[in-house]
């Protein structure tokens, strides 16, 4: 069996004129009886509920933004962490930063804001409250249609939109649940079920989503290289990857088919690409569920 090592009585401080020794205090009254002798109270005060017992609910940053007599100060923050952004990628966005471009002390941000995730939500959703789809428009695809450019309009204006969506509960901003609402009613009354209309809504975003990707990574990938504009990358081509093509026309039994292609006189055509894809996604959604 294992040995038990004892432990030594530990003398602390002098308490109202007497030292304790070992253990927990223990006092006596002046019948010489010690406090363990006594019953406990059965109104102790830790046994009374306090009103900090009762949890607080936690609102959303949109229910705080609701309830301000001005939604200005949110605004502000958010167009500025927008505007910075914008000229210098999402990763330049800071509370000290967007406290410099508004001329605040940082520290006063947080009484509008708990955290950068907040930050980020209302940039997005001052993003996505960019979008306008004309009332006017009739059938289902005129309104995804026109639903569908203006999506890739505020992707291409904000790069940073397909980042923040991916880190943040985007889908409860009140401008992205907007543009959800526009869609989902294009498709309501069509005798779709709801999966079906949600599948349909959720193909169109993820092909104008994927679509931009390329064309914001290859802007980005110009910012990185100094390019001012994709002018001034289209003259620098030939140089910058001089290197990459000849490698490429080397490896002919690999990529035929790239290579015939390159070939050909083709010139990409962002917007021509994205308006053929557009149709083809249509068309499927009206062959799919016969709409």
């Amino acid at each position: 069996m294992a040995r038990t090592a004892h432990k030594p009585s530990i003398i602390t401080p002098e308490r109202n004129g007497r030292a304790i020794v070992g253990g927990p205090e223990r006092r006596s009254d002046a019948t010489g009886k010690s406090d363990a002798s006594k019953k406990p109270d059965a109104t102790k005060k830790s046994d009374v509920p306090r009103k900090t017992d009762v949890p607080r609910r936690r609102h959303s940053l949109w229910e705080r933004l609701e309830s301000q007599q001005s939604g200005l100060s949110h605004d502000r923050i958010g167009r500025a962490a927008a505007r910075i952004a914008d000229a210098d990628g999402l990763e330049a966005v800071s509370m000290r930063r967007i406290g410099e471009e508004l001329g605040a002390a940082t520290m006063a941000l947080y009484r509008y804001v708990d955290s950068k995730d907040d930050v980020l939500g209302l940039m997005l959703n001052l993003a996505y409250g960019e979008i306008e789809v004309p009332p006017e428009l009739e059938g289902w695809r005129a309104i995804l249609r026109a639903l569908a450019r203006e999506l890739r309009g505020m992707h291409l204006r904000h790069a940073w939109a397909g980042q923040v969506q991916a880190i943040t509960a985007s889908g409860f901003a009140p401008n992205v649940l907007a543009v959800n609402e526009i869609g989902l009613a294009a498709l309501d009354g069509l005798g779709l079920p709801p999966e079906a209309m949600m599948t349909a809504l959720a193909t169109l975003t993820a092909y104008v989503e994927g679509m931009v990707a390329e064309q914001v990574s290859m802007r980005l990938y110009l910012r990185r290289q100094g390019f001012e504009s994709e002018d001034d990358f289209h003259q620098a081509y030939p140089d910058a990857f001089a290197p990459y093509v000849q490698w490429i026309f080397g490896q002919a039994d690999r990529y035929p088919t790239v290579i015939r292609l390159m070939t050909s006189g083709y010139t990409e055509d962002y917007e021509r690409s994205f308006a053929d894809g557009l149709e083809s996604v249509l068309d499927g959604l009206a062959s799919r569920y016969g709409i």
